[in-house]
């Protein structure tokens, strides 16, 4: 989900939500593909500390509900699962917890390449490929 602010009306947020909602669940019925590496992305997220725990779910930052507008270093309110699988998202902070350089609207065809972005999941799989590669 793409990260909110105050500046974005309040029914493109609402819109873009919904679009993800739908990708997620078009994911799980298995007509689009995972994420190769879901299961670390989420691993980093249930360690970062703007996740939100609200009923048996955990959430990048608040329920959008909950906070539909938002800075993008405040996360942006997705299900941290649906986020980690959708392989075109990314994570709204770096490794030290600060806004990325990303920009606040990904495209959805954005390259799933690591090596330009900042956000915790491409370093840590930037980290990873390097352990990779060392032994």
């Amino acid at each position: 989900m793409s990260s909110l602010s105050p500046s974005r009306p309040l029914l493109a947020v609402l819109t873009s939500a919904a679009i993800k909602k739908t990708a997620s669940l078009f994911r799980s019925f298995g007509g689009s593909s995972f994420h190769p590496d879901w299961e670390a992305r989420a691993s980093v997220c249930a360690r970062c500390p703007i996740a939100h725990r609200h009923g048996k779910h955990l959430y990048c930052g608040k329920p959008l509900i909950h906070q539909p507008v938002r800075p993008p270093e405040a996360g942006c309110g997705c299900p941290i699962i649906a986020k980690a699988q959708d392989p075109a998202e990314h994570c709204p902070l770096t490794a030290q917890y600060l806004p990325t350089d990303l920009p606040t609207d990904l495209p959805t065809d954005l390259p799933t390449d690591t090596t330009s972005c900042s956000c915790q999941w491409c370093a840590a799989a930037r980290a990873k490929s390097h352990e990779i590669r060392a032994a």
